[in-house]
């Protein structure tokens, strides 16, 4: 799996983040998972890929950051500390 997150730091301050974590309020981090590289590459040849690399230029200070990793397996990992018990609905 590649996993891959960008941070941006916008003109604008985020606002109605709950989840802003140490991050300034004028800073927005994205998290994308993609199964393979290839995946990754096909969305980066995306319509909507190609629409962002036009349009976010305009919203940010500067260029953003990215870290990318390559994941063995295919599957997301159970957070087993917030396991939800078994018959539970999860609310």
């Amino acid at each position: 799996m590649l996993v891959t997150s960008v941070r941006f730091i916008l003109h604008q301050p985020v606002t109605g983040n709950k989840w802003q974590g140490d991050l300034s309020p004028n800073q927005f981090a994205l998290l994308e998972a993609f199964r393979d590289g290839q995946a990754g590459v096909e969305h980066v040849q995306s319509e909507h890929f190609k629409a962002a690399v036009r349009d976010i230029p305009a919203l940010v200070v500067k260029t953003p950051d990215i870290v990318n990793v390559e994941v063995p397996g295919t599957e997301w990992s159970k957070l087993v500390e917030m396991a939800v018990p078994e018959g539970s609905s999860g609310s």
